[in-house]
């Protein structure tokens, strides 16, 4: 089911390798959010509260911080850092310095900007230091060994590429990859030059995603954001990061289709850069006049609005651009080569490298062998394409295996993961169902290493879910629909290659005995609903508007809400009316006409009192109704 078969939960694997970087760690207090990346899991996503829960998580609040601190600031520390003569020859710290190399032609064979090590001084390349000054620690441009890989795809495939825009500034994506065997210390910090060996291009059917640059195949420009708000691009599985407050927890999926190379790796390391659209333009922007993807944003100036001068020309503030690094493994699938391709000779000779500050790693022991992962799924049948398709066309596309990240010693112990224990009867077994990635049954979804129905209950049910589902071995899915049409894809089963879709029997992860759904199929469950109040104050359950309520003076997240906890909140505001919702809500009702609770129908009230487990404490958008009696 999902968005790439990633999160929640290696919370205790990740839990490891988190802490040794936790020191580390700062946490800006007041940057923007931008864009990070969450297919393949990110460093920085792999830091937030999707693999944390029930401990510390230290990602920060605001996806700014992935931005080396800001234009000014890498500006700032790149000419502190680079040779002198370096500087001088890429315009003297007074033009950016990676339009600078452009101009001097410096690129990427696919056009992509190349930035090589002697100029890549000013930040870390996979987003550090953050914002809010030029000394700050850095976090994610670490030492290789502090990032095992934890997704495995097939060498020479198509790779869904999945990044979250928190704050349109307009611009595009690129994609650059590494194979840390290249490196001189494939056990140090990844450095761009190994970067820019890969750089990737999009696949030429990916026009629906984003309109595609014959002259710059690497790029992906951002969407609109109307896009991802009307559907018109996927966005399923979003992850909830940090409670759902402002900054990462905002945005919307950018999605792009790319080919890997035809290399294998044990450890290869993913790079995004994210190039911004304020204050100046980057090459190819002016000239670029595709016919634009979708209904909501048909013209140019709602992709690319500005026509502003060019990020190298003199006076220019400095372009702004935000990083991240995924960590990830290859394996063959059919011919593949092991030698990189030579990149494109830079016309000036290299001059002496300059000394360049670097964060002194901490000593680092050797990682534990990874267990042998599951095989890779095979890629989707692909569909026929139309000459004009009103929606995005379906492709194959590389199917990642996600492993658990290995566990480094460390010097504090490991608090290990509670065992969830729930009892049988809170669940009941519906049956397998297939799904349909462009039509998902059920909308939240969270991962774990360690899933089980049990794990999943305790997630959904935290939700107010009526419904749960696992699917492919660790994937947990929630539905608030109490009508929910789990069985609309259920003719949807076949066997392709050697696999089966739509069929379950997939071992869950956290318990081999039982079974959490298959590739593209569900295990579905039906949450056991609480029982209904009784007492003679008991009116019933009725639907709520959030856009027409009548009850109000509300008190949310109690604890220990019952019927009388609200009961008794509720006489303090002269109440005729008192009503539970959502497991932890308590309304109070002044109008003592009992029809007025009754104008939007009956509800589902399925959510336990969160002091009362076994009784209903109304439901999503619906509500016990209590009436004093005296």
């Amino acid at each position: 089911m999902a968005l790439a078969q990633h999160v929640e939960g290696r919370r205790a694997a990740t839990a490891a390798v988190i802490a040794m970087i936790v020191a580390m760690t700062y946490v800006p207090t007041s940057v923007e959010g931008h864009g990070f990346c969450i297919e393949p899991i990110s460093r920085q996503y792999l830091r937030s509260k999707e693999f944390n829960e029930g401990g510390e998580y230290y990602v920060e609040k605001w996806a700014g911080s992935f931005n080396g601190g800001g234009a000014d600031a890498v500006q700032a520390r790149t000419i502190d850092n680079i040779d002198p003569d370096i500087l001088a020859d890429y315009g003297g710290g007074d033009v950016w310095i990676v339009g600078a190399a452009w101009d001097k032609g410096e690129r990427c064979p696919n056009n992509n900007y190349l930035e090589s090590d002697k100029i890549a001084v000013g930040h870390g390349v996979c987003g550090d230091p953050p914002q809010g000054g030029l000394d700050n620690p850095n976090t994610y441009s670490t030492p290789n060994t502090l990032w095992p890989p934890i997704s495995t795809y097939q060498s020479g495939s198509i790779i869904e590429l999945k990044a979250v825009i928190n704050n349109n500034h307009w611009g595009h994506i690129e994609y650059f990859l590494c194979d840390t065997a290249d490196m001189d210390d494939p056990d140090g910090v990844v450095t761009q030059d190994c970067l820019n060996m890969y750089p990737l291009d999009r696949d030429e059917t990916d026009w629906w995603n984003s309109p595609i640059d014959p002259d710059y195949p690497g790029r992906f420009f951002v969407n609109p954001e109307c896009r991802g708000e009307t559907g018109e691009t996927d966005q399923s599985g979003r992850p909830m990061l940090n409670d759902g407050e402002v900054g990462l927890d905002n945005g919307y999926i950018n999605t792009g289709r790319y080919h890997l190379p035809n290399i294998q790796c044990e450890h290869c390391i993913l790079q995004m850069k994210y190039y911004a659209y304020v204050g100046c333009h980057h090459p190819g922007y002016h000239e670029f006049e595709p016919e634009w993807p979708g209904d909501c944003a048909p013209e140019k100036e709602e992709w690319l609005p500005h026509k502003n001068p060019g990020c190298s020309d003199e006076g220019q503030k400095w372009g702004n651009v935000f990083f991240g690094c995924s960590d990830i493994t290859l394996v063959a699938d059919g011919e593949t080569s092991s030698t990189a391709p030579e990149p494109t000779p830079e016309p000036t000779p290299e001059p002496t490298p300059e000394p360049t500050p670097e964060p002194t790693p901490e000593p680092t022991p050797e990682p534990t062998p990874e267990p042998t992962p599951e095989p890779t799924p095979e890629p989707e049948p692909t569909a026929e394409p139309t000459a004009e398709p009103t929606a995005e066309p379906e492709q194959p596309v590389a199917a990642p295996v996600y492993e658990m990240p290995v566990a480094m010693p460390v010097t504090a112990p490991v608090e290990e993961q509670p065992v969830v224990d729930v009892p049988l009867e809170a669940y009941t077994h519906v049956g397998c169902f297939s799904d349909n990635k462009e039509d998902r049954v059920l909308e939240a979804m969270i991962t774990s290493s360690a899933m089980t129905g049990a794990m999943c209950y305790e997630h959904c049910v935290d939700r107010r879910a009526t419904y749960m589902a696992t699917q492919y071995g660790f994937e947990c899915w929630c539905s608030h629909d109490a009508d929910l049409d789990y069985a609309r894809h259920s003719d949807d089963l076949e066997r392709v290659d050697g696999r089966d879709y739509g069929l379950c029997g997939t071992r869950c992860e956290g318990d081999k005995a039982e079974s959490c759904g298959g590739y593209d199929a569900f295990d579905l469950y039906k949450i056991t609903e609480p029982t209904e109040p009784e007492g003679e104050e008991y009116v019933g359950c009725f639907a709520d508007d959030r856009d027409d309520r009548l009850l109000k003076n509300e008190i949310k997240y109690q604890p220990d809400m019952t019927q009388a906890v609200c009961r008794t909140y509720c006489e303090g505001f002269g109440a005729h009316f008192y009503a539970t919702q959502y497991g932890d809500e308590c309304w109070c009702g002044t109008s003592d006409d009992e029809e007025d609770y009754k104008r939007h129908g009956y509800g589902s009230c399925v959510a336990q009192c969160s002091g009362a487990p076994t009784t209903a404490c109304g439901g999503f958008d619906s509500f016990n109704l209590f009436k004093y009696k005296g």
